[in-house]
């Protein structure tokens, strides 16, 4: 009788682990570094991200990527800073302190500084890679740091990660970041008069038009959608539907108050 021994058959799937929320990091000691890995995708200069202790919003350590002066002008860097692998799968805040620091205080066509989000993979060449925020608009030739607003990540299947992600040619530009903090997304705002039913949103998440219903037949009256970090971006007169095609994606404070005075809150994800 002939015996066949199958390898490996029924050993266990393999699961990248995926750190909990809430995360936070100051990269002040190996725990904080752990699970953080960089790509380089562009040209390789001898500068790349790094830590630092050269005046740290909070010490001892910041991330910092030194400048890339010199060499040709078409070696473009492009690295990143990689997070651990998270669950995104109801979305999530990030905030972090940011020190963006160019010697002319410009940023030139070639720059670029944005906290992107992985989706399927923690190297960026295979991964889905989405632009969460744009962090030149905080170009300084001072070593000012800036509490970034709350910044929304969409609810993402499967592991995702965190980047940081550093390109320039030529350019005296060196970012700066400390103190990253990770939340699980809040959940769904109840009516502040305490009605137990509240208002219906569909579709949730949503990329288009979205319908609103409101309990007991109520009227519908004034709507306000707000970012997370309180920030309007919509305040009409409104009807049943409202177009949030224009808004970009991330997590949305939808609050609707009706005719008879009644303010009602919820939770909207846009794609």
């Amino acid at each position: 009788m002939r015996t066949t021994l199958l390898v490996g058959l029924f050993a266990p799937l393999c699961v990248a682990a995926q750190t909990p929320l809430p995360y936070t990091t100051g990269f002040d000691n190996a725990a904080q570094q752990a699970g953080w890995q960089e790509y380089r995708t562009g040209y390789l200069s001898n500068y790349s991200w790094g830590m630092n202790t050269l005046e740290p919003p909070s010490a001892p350590n910041r991330l910092w990527h030194d400048y890339v002066v010199g060499g040709n002008e078409s070696d473009t860097v492009r690295d990143w800073w990689v997070s651990p692998a998270f669950d995104f799968s109801a979305g999530a805040v990030l905030t972090c302190k940011v020190n963006v620091f160019a010697i002319m205080g410009s940023a030139q066509p070639a720059d670029a500084c944005t906290i992107m989000l992985l989706a399927g993979s923690a190297d960026p060449t295979l991964a889905t890679v989405t632009p969460l925020t744009d962090l030149l608009p905080l170009v300084t030739n001072t070593g000012t740091y800036t509490q970034l607003p709350p910044v929304s990540i969409p609810p993402t299947t499967g592991s995702a990660h965190i980047a940081f992600y550093h390109q320039a040619t030529q350019n005296w530009l060196t970012p700066g970041i400390d103190d990253v903090s990770i939340t699980a997304a809040p959940v769904g705002i109840a009516d502040v008069h305490g009605d137990e039913i509240g208002m219906h949103v569909f579709p949730n998440p949503v990329d288009g038009t979205m319908t609103f219903q409101l309990p007991h037949g109520l009227p519908v009256g004034t709507l306000r959608i707000t970012t997370l970090d309180g920030r309007t971006v919509v305040h009409e007169r409104a009807s049943s539907t409202v177009d949030v095609d224009h808004l970009a994606p991330g997590l949305y404070i939808v609050g609707l108050r009706s005719d008879t005075g009644v303010l009602y809150q919820a939770r909207v994800v846009k794609r």
